[in-house]
């Protein structure tokens, strides 16, 4: 089965660690399929409010079992 591939993407990247306006809207270059990969089309996403606390040292032993990564 022959599928579509779009043109383009877009991507959210954090430019450094700190707060939500590190988070910078992008358009990079769609990467290549190389074998063992899969392509998937994302309709939505979500931020882990957690993590974010975290990047932020809000959180220093208050989550037990959370990692970065």
């Amino acid at each position: 089965m022959e599928v579509e591939v779009a043109a383009t993407m877009r991507a959210v990247v954090l430019t450094g660690p700190g707060p939500v306006e590190n988070l910078v809207l992008r358009d990079p270059t769609v990467p290549e399929v190389r074998p063992g990969w899969v392509r998937i089309a994302a309709k939505a996403f979500g931020l882990n409010r957690s993590h974010t606390d975290m990047e932020l040292g809000r959180t220093v032993g208050k989550l037990v079992g959370l990692t970065e990564g």
